[in-house]
Parts: C-alpha cells; structure tokens; sequence
C-alpha cells in the first residue's frame, strides 16, 4: 500500500481500491495478459475546494509502463488534453504513437467485425477520435495548436497548459509538482509511475481553486 495511503488528513476522504483500465474490448483480448497482474492503487481525495484523482500505479518497466499508459490514454483524452512528464519526450512519444496504432489497428478490427449498430457506432466514435488525437514532443509553446497529449521535460513544467490528466513518467520534485498542478483542472487525475516519494505529500495538503 503507498505511503500516502496511510497517512490521509481528515480533511480528506478517501477511496482505495484496486482496479485496472480498459481501451476498449479488443485491448482487453489482446493486451490483458502483460497487465493483468499489475496493481492499481487509486485514491480518490476529496479536497475542501475541489477534487483530484491521484492514482498510484507502481514501480515497472518502460516497456510495461508505456502499454498501461497506451490503454489508459483514450478514455483520459474524452476528459481532455492530456500532460505526459518523462526524461525523453521525443523517445517517448515515438513509443506511445507505435503502440497507439496497433490500438487503433485493433479497434478497427473489431468495428468491422461487429454486428451489433450500437456498438459499431460507438466503435466508430472511438476510432475517429484516435485518428484525430495530436501528440506532440515539443516545448508547449511551440506544439501545434490542436495537440491533445503533451510529452514535456519536468524542466518545461512550469509553461505547460491546463489540462485534465497528468501522467508522471518520472520522478518530480515538490516545486515542480506545485507548478503542474496549477495547470490541472478541478476534477483532474494525476497517474503517477514508480513509487511514492515524500516529494508528493504536498498533493495530501493542497486544496484546489477549482477552475
């Protein structure tokens, strides 16, 4: 169990559970077997003016961590642009756009192959909101102007834009932990990578203004 866990501020009620997420019924077939065994400690904190999601996923390799973000990403994305922090953006992103093709590729497969009209229609929303989604490895403020997922350095953490989900591919400091989660909206998640360091107790004594 993470630290943060087990020293909650009463201020704060929180929710543990154990859960995975999900792309879609392809990805499940396919890729629940590498992942199946990962635990996903999500903790939901209740803030006095606002909520975040902080969900804990675990020390793992590139490899494993790059899959589990790739699932994870196309539900995020429907709540809005999304802030990759890692060492190597452009390495990164090549990673996750490789894998985002064969999710799609797979997506794709089982919209052809469905029956059902409800499904081949929300199959089809899937599919033309995959093709759309921009990344982009680029300082933010020279990423093009209609990218969803930002794959940003932790030293240009201080220019990225608002955003809905923060994914921490490597480890941050406290301060440049305070300068992301000015950008992330109420309601926000924070998807953290690796273990829980004491940099981050500062989540467990921040309220949010609520944008």
């Amino acid at each position: 169990m993470p630290a943060a866990s087990r020293r909650m501020p009463a201020r704060f009620t929180p929710i543990i559970a154990v859960s995975g997420y999900r792309a879609g019924q392809c990805s499940r077939q396919r890729s629940s077997g590498s992942i199946q065994d990962h635990r996903v400690y999500v903790m939901i904190l209740h803030v006095d003016n606002g909520r975040w999601y902080i969900d804990v996923r675990g020390p793992g390799s590139s490899d494993r961590q790059s899959l589990d973000l790739t699932i994870h990403l196309p539900r995020r994305l429907m709540a809005g642009p999304v802030v990759v922090i890692t060492g190597n953006p452009k390495v990164f992103l090549s990673v996750i756009r490789k894998r985002w093709m064969r999710l799609l590729y797979d997506v794709e497969i089982q919209r052809s192959s469905t029956l059902d009209p409800l499904k081949r229609e929300s199959l089809e929303q899937e599919v033309i909101r995959m093709r759309s989604c921009t990344f982009s490895a680029r300082t933010p403020q020279t990423a093009p102007p209609n990218t969803r997922v930002f794959f940003v350095k932790p030293e240009h953490i201080a220019s990225i834009p608002e955003h809905m989900t923060l994914y921490l591919a490597v480890p941050l400091t406290t301060q440049q932990l305070l300068h992301a989660m000015e950008r992330l909206r109420s309601g926000g998640l924070i998807v953290i990578y690796g273990e829980w360091t004491a940099d981050y107790e500062i989540l467990l004594h921040q309220t949010h203004p609520g944008k």
